[in-house]
């Protein structure tokens, strides 16, 4: 009986160790879990504060040569304010700066390059400058009507009787005169859709050369962007 009781009292104490290690498990409690750091606030990239825009007026610029030669900077920086600045400068000076230019062009004694780089400048001086440009056009030498042209095309804004002498160049004898022309309504845009049927017949002419097919619907697209073109 005694022994009975012992085997029973030695399982009793064998099943309640067991029961502490069930309940306390094969080793110590693990530590607890370290909560996660908060996600760190990105700070937003620094902004340049915008250039602010400068107010023109007549001693922005020492004169016209320095006007122009700003205006060839920035384009080559890309710095839109200069650019929209000295334009402006330009266009301001209208009359007053057109004419020493238009003299240079006119002179026998200047060198084509001095000539043709007044011409260049010309078309920057605005819509004053347009009777010269319009003059330039039926000059024998290349480089002169052929920026007289492109500064038809850039001089903001266009008016009927630019968009009108262009129209008439798109029918011109010389081929050149002809794709400069397009390519300078193009330049000018929808004040220019009085273009669009003469542009469009020179499109549609299968007998006109691929070259001067393509120049107009180019030009077309510019002039008409609402309407759908095809050849």
């Amino acid at each position: 009986m005694a022994s009975r009781m012992s085997y029973a009292a030695r399982a009793l104490v064998m099943m309640a160790g067991i029961g502490m290690l069930l309940s306390t498990g094969c080793g110590p409690a693990p530590a607890p879990a370290t909560p996660a750091a908060p996600p760190k606030k990105r700070t937003p990239a620094p902004v340049a504060p915008a250039k602010p825009a400068t107010t023109l007026s007549p001693t922005t610029y020492a004169d016209v040569n320095a006007a122009v030669a700003a205006l060839s900077k920035a384009a080559e920086t890309s710095d839109s304010e200069e650019r929209r600045q000295a334009h402006g400068w330009l266009v301001m000076q209208g009359r007053s700066a057109v004419e020493p230019r238009a003299a240079i062009y006119r002179s026998d004694d200047a060198s084509l390059e001095s000539r043709v780089a007044a011409v260049k400048v010309l078309h920057m001086l605005g819509p004053s400058a347009k009777p010269v440009m319009l003059e330039m056009i039926d000059h024998p030498t290349k480089l002169i009507w052929q920026n007289a042209i492109i500064g038809l095309g850039a001089i903001k804004p266009a008016d009927k009787e630019t968009v009108d002498k262009l129209i008439e160049l798109i029918h011109h004898p010389e081929g050149e005169i002809r794709l400069q022309a397009m390519k300078s309504l193009g330049m000018i845009g929808t004040p220019a859709e009085a273009a669009t049927e003469p542009l469009l017949a020179i499109l549609n002419n299968l007998e006109e050369e691929e070259i001067f097919r393509d120049y107009a619907k180019d030009a077309l697209t510019k002039v008409n962007p609402r309407r759908k073109f095809s050849d």
